[in-house]
């Protein structure tokens, strides 16, 4: 039986306890409330489509295997969005597709400060339309061309809307570990934007 603690809301710990009764709907619903955190964390670390929608039934697999020995000492979003994690960092160890110093991370000052990616605005006329199309574009090949890890952090923090700590939490690395990819990410981004 789940134990909430100040990390768990109602939502989720009575889904939960209605999971770990049986009830299947209860476990397609917690699949649909998830599963966009699931997706964005598989997509951004393996990018081979036809290997994501294994990858993603593998991790709600998990889930559904690990959730009995869930105490609410994180949140639920957080603890689905660290299976992801490790499970995509399985598949690509098997895969020999990634160095671990990649994952692992190397040893920043503290003195790195976070560097703001540029605003994208939107243009009115066609002439600025296709400007930012390609601008936009720009971004999405700057993107694509970090580390993974990076890619994985920028992602959780931009678009899933996650804080430093519950993206240490998904990725066991050091909150300032977390930063640096950060800095380095919005640094390489936002010099590749000025060039434009």
């Amino acid at each position: 039986m789940p134990n909430p603690t100040a990390f768990g809301n109602e939502e989720d710990t009575l889904l939960v306890t209605a999971v770990l009764k049986g009830d299947m709907g209860a476990f397609k619903k917690l699949i649909s409330l998830y599963e966009k955190l699931v997706v964005s964390i598989v997509f951004k670390m393996i990018g081979r489509v036809e290997d994501c929608e294994d990858i993603c039934q593998d991790v709600f697999l998990k889930v559904y295997e690990k959730l009995a020995a869930f105490r609410f000492q994180s949140k639920l979003s957080t603890w689905i969005g660290s299976i992801a994690f490790n499970t995509c960092v399985n598949f690509l160890q098997k895969r020999k597709a990634i160095l671990m110093d990649d994952i692992i991370g190397v040893n920043y000052t503290e003195e790195e400060q976070p560097v703001n990616l540029p605003v994208m605005e939107t243009g009115n006329n066609p002439g600025e339309q296709l400007e930012d199309k390609e601008r936009h574009a720009l971004l999405q090949k700057g993107i694509e061309n970090l580390s993974l890890i990076q890619k994985t952090v920028l992602q959780l923090f931009h678009q899933n809307e996650m804080s430093l700590q519950e993206i240490s939490a998904i990725t066991t690395l050091p909150v300032s570990t977390i930063k640096s990819h950060l800095f380095r990410a919005r640094k390489h981004l936002k010099v590749q934007m000025n060039n434009y």
